[in-house]
């Protein structure tokens, strides 16, 4: 596919085929195409505008995406009360926090693989 490097001319294309499967149904065979189509405008079109991004757009994206990660890693239980308090007598320590720990990182899994997938994609960029 020829890729438009004009941001308008991208736009155009992304809601002409927008437009285009509207009227398909979800069985028609062209549809996986078209969507592989936009997806693949919507890519260049990210690439585009992050090289014109100012670097402290950037750094300040990668900051704001950092402390995120620091705060869904703070979420998790690394020792609960008994695991500190009662050395002695407490035969399995990891057995607290692991369902608790289980369970947050099957919550925040969608959201941390975004955030680093974008940090990768930002720091790529960065001059």
């Amino acid at each position: 596919m020829n890729l438009p490097t004009s941001s308008d001319d991208i736009l155009e294309r992304i809601q002409a085929l927008s437009l285009e499967l509207s009227g398909m149904t979800d069985s028609d065979p062209e549809r996986e195409n078209i969507e592989a189509q936009r997806e693949e405008l919507r890519l260049h079109a990210r690439s585009l505008s992050n090289r014109t991004r100012h670097p402290r757009s950037v750094e300040t994206e990668i900051e704001m995406l950092e402390t995120r990660l620091i705060e869904i890693e703070k979420k998790f239980v690394t020792k609960g009360y008994a695991e500190k308090r009662l050395k002695k007598g407490f035969s399995d320590p990891g057995a607290y926090s692991a369902g608790i720990n289980a369970l947050l990182a099957e919550e925040h899994a969608p959201e941390i693989d975004n955030i680093t997938e974008r940090l990768i994609e930002l720091r790529s960029i960065k001059p």
